[in-house]
């Protein structure tokens, strides 16, 4: 029996710890901080099916080069080594390796993900690699309709206190993952001094 329990999260970004989420309106959200106001979210099963429309997504990137990556990169590179080896897989392909060990050790049972649509699913907020894991264990078990666990934000419209000001602005020097990441969303990156916040807001 399977006796892992929900990871805990920290309550918000910090200095070597950034998590963002940016939207297609380009604002960038503090992932921790939708993660602790998601709790009071009810969680539902989400077919795969619905979301694997997100795994051919550009959405990573590799944190030493910034290349961007999909999650169906990382699990193509996976299919091409003798029975999933996912330690081979880095081995073969060190651009994908961060990503690959993280797969490792997603736990998709008990940390729902987070999305995003009233009606339709958007987009994934959170919870890529762990829906990455469950789609790839899903389809080597032959499985046709397996669903996910996850927490639905209807709007982050409502969620403006997220975002501070009209551009950037961090207590501390942005990572060079951020920055390529920040830059290959269109999302300006403005170092701001004296500033608490983590996490980025309309360019406008």
């Amino acid at each position: 029996m399977n006796e892992r329990t929900p990871t805990t999260l920290p309550k918000e970004s910090s200095e070597g710890d950034v998590h963002t989420y940016t939207s297609n309106e380009g604002k960038v959200y503090d992932v921790y901080r939708l993660n602790r106001m998601a709790e009071a979210l009810p969680v539902e099963n989400i077919a795969l099916s619905d979301l694997a429309k997100f795994l051919e997504e550009k959405c990573w990137s590799d944190p030493e080069t910034g290349m961007a990556l999909s999650p169906h990169d990382v699990v193509a590179a996976l299919f091409e080594t003798p029975g999933l080896d996912f330690r081979e897989a880095a081995r073969r392909r060190p651009e994908l390796a961060w990503h690959i060990n993280k797969l490792l050790t997603e736990d998709y049972e008990h940390n729902p993900i987070l999305v995003l649509g009233k009606d339709e699913i958007v987009d994934v907020v959170d919870g890529m690699h762990r829906l990455t894991k469950a789609s790839l264990e899903y389809s080597t078990e032959g499985v046709q309709d397996g669903s996910i666990s996850a927490r639905r934000f209807a709007s982050l419209a409502s969620r403006g206190d997220l975002c501070r000001c009209s551009d950037v602005m961090m207590d501390y020097s942005l990572s060079v993952k951020i920055k390529k990441a920040a830059t290959l969303r269109g999302v300006s990156v403005v170092k701001r001094e004296n500033r608490k916040a983590f996490f980025y807001a309309d360019k406008e």
